[in-house]
């Protein structure tokens, strides 16, 4: 098995870069040498092969290569090509059962998957230098309302044709289950917002502001808390009631 990134992303990554894909070669030896707990280095040639052919699964190198590119792996992750469409039953199926199930997509589900510390601030700081940004909110003055509320995130660099992502997540409000709960990502990418939620769901809308990714998220049904978090710096602001069709969200 393998897992597939996007070639054009990812050029365009490397290309900002000052040597491309040797810079990338040179800084993966760097942090190797600096951390005992990154991925072992692999050769110019390997790595050439895996953007164009797919990475492995041996171990955590999809996180190392965006990483050092800077990117979050769900910004660039090929959808198309690892089949999540045409096989996302399958996929969620063997999430659920377990990372023994999933292959090469497990380093991925390890940065993600569900905790009451999430996301994995450990595989951040061994791979992006820096743990995750997060932003907290609950619903506790308005879950009665059968409404939805409008996030705008909006990243404190510019992003400049650069991919983005958030992740949201929630968990039950005064409940001894502190386990945050992932259900979607929302993804600045090619000039387009997509979201992808964790029930299969996937939509689509132009960006309103550059350096902005936004959607809808049902606000209302019990008191949950929700958290965002991304592997870029970001500010919120949020809008209550907000109930616009035309903009991305999550249905309950």
């Amino acid at each position: 098995m393998a897992i597939f990134l996007k070639q054009d992303t990812i050029s365009n990554q490397l290309a900002t870069l000052d040597g491309g894909l040797d810079a990338l070669v040179g800084a993966w030896n760097a942090h190797a040498e600096d951390d005992e707990d990154f991925v072992r280095p692999r050769q110019r040639s390997s790595i050439y092969r895996w953007l164009q052919k797919g990475i492995p699964a041996r171990g955590e190198e999809v996180l190392a290569i965006c990483g050092l590119l800077d990117v979050d792996p769900l910004a660039v992750f090929d959808y198309n090509r690892n089949g999540y469409f045409d096989n996302f039953a399958t996929i969620r199926r063997n999430v659920q059962l377990g990372l023994y199930m999933i292959g090469a997509l497990a380093p991925i589900y390890q940065l993600y998957q569900p905790g009451p510390y999430w996301p994995s601030d450990a595989l951040a700081k061994r791979y992006w230098t820096r743990p995750w940004f997060a932003k907290e909110f609950a619903n506790e003055d308005d879950w009665t309302n059968p409404d939805y509320v409008l996030i705008k995130t909006k990243f404190k660099q510019s992003v400049d044709k650069r991919p983005r992502a958030i992740h949201i997540a929630y968990r039950r409000a005064g409940s001894r289950d502190t386990m945050w709960r992932y259900y979607g990502s929302v993804i600045s990418v090619e000039g387009t917002l997509q979201l992808y939620s964790e029930g299969g769901d996937y939509q689509t809308m132009t960006p309103v502001h550059p350096d902005e990714i936004r959607f809808r998220t049902y606000f209302g049904g019990r008191p949950v808390e929700f958290r965002i978090a991304s592997l870029h710096d970001f500010e919120i602001s949020m809008e209550f009631p907000f109930n616009d069709p035309d903009t991305i969200g999550f249905e309950w």
